[in-house]
């Protein structure tokens, strides 16, 4: 189980690498707490997380921040999860089995989370 908060910094010199940082969370109620700290580009949740799973812990980062990037990986490959996961506001779903696909939320892609959104409101 586990949650990653990562935040791209680039310095005000365009010649300067941008920098990634990457947060571990221990659970959805922490990654709740970084997304407030860091303001993170993505977030990457597991749906099985104590306290607070993937999906509560979604859902409480779009509530208060709606802009939010949001993907969840997760080793459960169920169609039901998929929809909840979309229902509640994931832009992304991935495997654990094929975590290349990761690569898709690279800046470097020129991945847009406005061009690939499948985000519904919640209801």
């Amino acid at each position: 189980m586990w949650t990653t908060i990562r935040r791209s910094e680039s310095s005000s010199d365009s010649s300067s690498p941008t920098s990634q940082r990457c947060t571990k969370c221990e659970d959805g109620a922490d990654a709740v707490s970084a997304y407030e700290l860091y303001g993170p580009d993505w977030v990457l949740l597991d749906l099985s997380m104590h306290r607070v799973n993937g999906l509560e812990a979604l859902r409480e980062i779009l509530a208060a921040h709606p802009e939010a990037r949001v993907a969840i990986v997760t080793q459960h490959d169920s169609p039901t999860l998929r929809v909840a996961a979309y229902r509640a506001g994931a832009l992304r779903y991935f495997l654990k089995d094929d975590l290349t696909q990761l690569r898709a939320l690279s800046p470097r892609t020129g991945f847009s989370a406005a061009q690939n959104s499948t985000r519904k409101p919640t209801s």
